[in-house]
This record gives C-alpha cells, sequence and structure tokens, in this order.
C-alpha cells in the first residue's frame, strides 16, 4: 500500500503564532515557542511527522496563512505578493486564514 503524502505551509509575520500552531498540528513540541511577538525561530524549518498515519511532507497540500488578532491589509498584500511569485492563481483554493491569540478558542460557541 502507497502512503499518501501530504505538505503543509505556514505562511505569517513573525510572532503570530506559526511555531505553537505547528506543534498543535504535529501533537509534538519540535518547535521552540516563545510568548509575546519574539520569533524563536531564525530560519525555516520542516519536520516530517504522521497524522492519523499519513506522512505529512513532499509537495503542497495545504497552505495556512496565519495571522493574530485581525487579517490586515499588509498580510492580504504580502499574501497575494508571495504567491503570484510561488503558485499559480489556484492557491486559494488550498489556502485557509488561521487566527491566533484567540482568547476563547476552546469555546465553540465563540468560534
Amino acid at each position: 500500500m502507497i502512503e499518501e503524502i501530504k505538505n503543509i505551509l505556514l505562511v505569517g509575520r513573525i510572532g503570530v503564532g506559526k511555531s505553537a500552531l505547528t506543534n498543535v498540528i504535529s501533537e509534538t513540541k519540535n518547535f521552540k515557542e516563545s510568548a509575546g511577538s519574539i520569533s524563536e525561530t531564525a530560519k525555516a524549518k520542516a519536520r516530517k511527522f504522521k497524522m492519523n498515519y499519513q506522512y505529512i511532507c513532499e509537495d503542497i497540500f495545504q497552505i495556512l496563512l496565519v495571522v493574530d488578532k485581525r487579517f490586515t491589509k499588509n498580510e492580504i498584500d504580502d499574501f497575494n505578493w508571495f504567491s503570484s511569485y510561488l503558485f499559480d492563481v489556484k492557491v486559494f483554493d488550498y489556502t485557509t486564514v488561521v487566527q491566533t491569540h484567540f482568547p476563547n478558542f476552546e469555546d465553540d460557541n465563540a468560534c
């Protein structure tokens, strides 16, 4: 049986919670997190892990655009620039905006 391989790319400003989100998704502590907006990750990082018994690696399957608090025009402009140079117009078909620093994230009614 051939394993289905998927790759997730997280994009976002410094300090928005990309490392924390990656730790949650991978159920690990492989990415160093910090409180506040000081970055703990100096360079791009990659880790291979299994999620529901499937490896996550190679080829982009999903892009997570990570924002904190509000989604700003700067972030929209940055993502449009980024996507126009690296991907095709269908990039928005597999992009999800993820809001971090949301105080009631465990409350289903607030989400």
